[in-house]
C-alpha cells in the first residue's frame, strides 16, 4: 500500500500531522474527545477534514498529546515532507531545526516565541474580520 500523498494546504497538513502524532503516541480520537469533553464524531470530523479546525482546537489537542506547540508548528511549516507515523518521539523528522534565509538555526524557544507572535497576529486578524463582517451586516451591505 502506498503512503498517503503529501497534503498541500496548511489545514490539511495540520490534520495529517495531528493524526501522525495521535498514531505515534498510541492515542485515539475517542481519547482526544474524552480529554476535550467533546463527542468523538466531532474530533473525527475535524481530523478527517469534514469540519474545520481552529488554532485553539489544535492547541488543545497538542496539550492533550504533550506535543510542544513550537515543535508542531515548526514541522507544519517546514518544507520537509511529513514524517511517517513510525517516527519515534524526538525524532528529527518530527521536529527539525528551522533554517532562516541566512541558514541560521533557530532554537526551540525562539520558534515558540515566533509561534506565540503568529497566534497573536492570527487572533487579531480574526477579530478584525469578524468586526468588519458585523459592521457590514448591520449596515446592510
Amino acid at each position: 500500500m502506498s503512503p498517503p500523498s503529501e497534503p498541500t494546504s496548511t489545514p490539511d497538513r495540520a490534520r495529517r500531522l495531528l493524526r501522525l502524532y495521535l498514531e505515534q503516541r498510541g492515542s485515539s480520537s475517542q481519547e482526544v474527545a474524552r480529554g476535550l469533553g467533546t463527542p468523538t464524531d466531532q474530533v473525527t470530523a475535524r481530523l478527517s477534514g469534514s469540519d474545520p479546525v481552529s488554532l485553539d482546537w489544535v492547541e488543545q489537542v497538542l496539550k492533550l498529546l504533550g506535543v510542544p506547540p513550537g515543535e508542531f508548528f515548526a514541522r507544519l511549516y517546514s518544507d520537509e515532507p511529513l514524517a511517517s507515523a513510525s517516527s519515534e518521539p524526538g525524532d528529527p523528522q518530527l521536529a527539525p531545526a528551522i533554517e532562516t534565509e541566512s541558514e541560521e538555526v533557530l532554537h526551540r524557544d525562539e520558534v515558540e516565541g515566533l509561534v506565540h507572535e503568529a497566534r497573536s497576529l492570527i487572533r487579531g486578524a480574526t477579530r478584525m474580520v469578524e468586526a468588519r463582517a458585523r459592521a457590514e451586516e448591520e449596515s446592510g451591505v
